[in-house]
């Protein structure tokens, strides 16, 4: 399931060549907070939107 997208900004972004998307896509629940869990192809996570 497709999420969002949203561009690196700063350091990491100039250190690339291409600019890199998170995408994010749900993971599962979030235990502590009851919400969702969502994981980029990079491997950050970030909880519901």
């Amino acid at each position: 399931m497709w999420i969002g997208l949203q561009p690196v900004l700063g350091a990491e972004a100039r250190r690339s060549r291409h600019r890199h998307l998170h995408w994010f896509r749900r993971v599962g629940d979030d235990a502590f907070s009851g919400g969702s869990l969502y994981r980029c192809r990079c491997g950050e996570v970030r909880p519901g939107f």
